[in-house]
């Protein structure tokens, strides 16, 4: 497609032409160099040919292509240049948040060397990933976890983890059905609880009166009001700071 004359005589670099792609958007009219020129049987003068694109015009100006930015360490890295459909947007955030990253990574260790030795390197970085994410934004939903984890310091320890919403159905789904996997990292946790630790054992009264419900049953008090009871019991490593074990009894457990 023929470039307009208006767009031509927009001042740009030397040696270089413009190249209509023919797309609406802000990087129709690419600039591209003059890389190096070949010579054709049967042509008198060498043909030019051309070479990578270093800019753009837009809105009758010449827009250069931002290939490197530096980020806060120095080191340069190469952004991420998009098709002409999209904006232009680097990979590298200008800043990270790093407080509560640091904090879970730090009381984590344990939980990732188990994590590889069950499911292997990469498994462990996509669920190590996700679950930092969901400590530090409970409640937030699977679409806004890439982009929580791409702005915080849990995208330098746990680098390339794939974790869009796409990823992470097929994760999940993945995990839920290997119960070999499973059965394994909670035996790793259980082999954790040394004999000198202390264990707390606390419960819960849940009330359900559901009929279908074999745990439902009444307690020594709960008869008065016509209420039935489920006794939550667990135990929980002090040392280590998290869950062993948990079970649900019929009633009140207390009154047994």
């Amino acid at each position: 497609m023929a470039v307009p004359e208006y767009i031509r005589k927009v001042e740009r670099p030397v040696n270089t032409i413009v190249d209509d792609n023919g797309r609406d958007g802000p990087n129709r009219y690419a600039v591209r160099v003059r890389a190096s020129v070949r010579y054709v049987k049967g042509k008198k003068n060498p043909q030019p040919k051309n070479g990578k694109v270093i800019g753009h015009i837009v809105d009758d100006r010449y827009v250069p292509v931002q290939r490197k930015s530096k980020n806060d360490s120095g080191d340069i890295k190469e952004s991420t240049i998009c098709s002409s459909s999209s904006k232009e947007y680097s990979k590298t955030p200008f800043a990270l948040s790093y407080g509560s990253s640091a904090f879970v990574k730090s009381v984590s260790s344990d939980l990732f060397s188990d994590l590889i030795d069950v499911f292997g390197a990469k498994l462990a970085y996509n669920i190590m990933a996700v679950a930092s994410v969901q400590i530090i934004k409970p409640g937030i939903c699977s679409s806004r976890i890439s982009m929580f984890y791409n702005r915080s310091f849990i995208s330098l320890y746990y680098p390339g983890a794939c974790i869009s919403i796409n990823s992470l159905t097929k994760m999940y789904e993945e995990l839920g059905m290997d119960f070999n996997g499973k059965a394994q990292f909670f035996k790793k946790r259980m082999e954790a609880v040394a004999k000198e630790h202390h264990i707390a054992i606390d419960g819960t009264l849940i009330q359900d009166n559901s009929t279908v419900n074999s745990l439902s049953q009444y307690s020594y008090k709960s008869r008065v009001k016509g209420s039935k009871d489920i006794s939550l019991l667990y135990a929980y490593d002090i040392e280590l700071q998290e869950p062993i074990c948990a079970e649900a009894f019929p009633g009140n457990s207390i009154d047994v």
